[in-house]
């Protein structure tokens, strides 16, 4: 894995990124209501891997205060123009890789959004430091909201975005089906380094590197197959199955029929810390 693979990714696919909740609602709308269920008033938040900061910016604006970092300085430089063109400020916007968050002290955040990097971190041994480092900077009853691509999520793209073109995907969606890596040099480049894990695996890699697993949820609540469907219909319908995915979402349905999975945890107290030598 190349980080810096990662981050020219990004810096080419900012536009695609600023636009991608619009398009991926039901990822937005569902991961949105945990949020609310979770964040308490007036926290203390960092989104690390927020891009140009969607959810960031929802959250400041109702009184939280909220530090966004990123590896894309593309996407930053998009949030600084969405704060100034929103009024809405950030405590910070700066640069970080999710594995050294150094420049923040310890118990500094009621609650951290990492949405993002975890997948984009193949190694064992990176995605431990990424996630030592939110439970370091996470207050003692801090939520985290740690994301994961589900391994049968290259099955839900190819099938809404080449669903003609199944023989030129097969070898990638194979690959990720056997080995759950997608390295670019090795395919058709569809998407930067990324690991998609089983859905029943992933809550043990959060528990190995010191957190609890509260909840577990799949952002699009069952319904990655037919969230481009469901878009243009009108808002009352689009109410019912935004309500109806909500309540599919944590159980195997809507975990199972889901790209973009969440473990919703919060720091083990017994968790040993690990010595910081990076």
């Amino acid at each position: 894995m190349a980080i810096g693979d990662i981050q020219t990714f990004y810096d080419k696919t900012v536009q695609d990124e600023i636009s991608r909740l619009d398009e991926s609602w039901l990822e937005h709308d569902v991961t949105k209501v945990w949020i609310d269920r979770f964040i308490l008033p007036a926290s203390d938040v960092l989104d690390i891997g927020g891009g140009p900061g969607r959810y960031a910016f929802e959250l400041a604006a109702i009184g939280h205060r909220v530090t966004l970092s990123d590896l894309s300085k593309a996407n930053l430089e998009a949030a600084r123009k969405e704060e100034s063109r929103l009024g809405v400020t950030l405590t910070e916007i700066s640069q970080a890789d999710a594995r050294d968050l150094s420049q923040l002290k310890e118990n500094s955040f009621d609650f951290v959004l990492c949405l993002g990097p975890i997948y984009h971190l193949i190694e064992d041994a990176d995605r431990d430091r990424a996630l030592a480092e939110v439970f370091r900077v996470l207050r003692p009853n801090g939520i985290a909201f740690i994301g994961f691509l589900s391994r049968y999520a290259a099955v839900h793209y190819f099938a809404k975005r080449q669903p003609g073109r199944l023989d030129e995907s097969i070898s990638t969606l194979n690959q990720i089906l056997e080995s759950g890596i997608n390295e670019p040099k090795h395919n058709d480049g569809f998407f930067t380094d990324a690991r998609f894990d089983h859905p029943e695996a992933i809550a043990e890699v959060v528990t190995r590197s010191g957190g609890e697993v509260i909840k577990v949820f799949g952002a699009e609540g069952g319904l990655a197959q037919s969230e481009g469907r469901l878009r243009p219909v009108l808002e009352v319908s689009k109410s019912d199955w935004r309500k109806l995915a909500v309540e599919l979402s944590d159980q195997p349905v809507g975990i199972y029929g889901s790209e973009h999975l969440v473990v919703v945890c919060k720091p083990n107290q017994n968790r040993e810390k690990p010595e910081r030598r990076y």
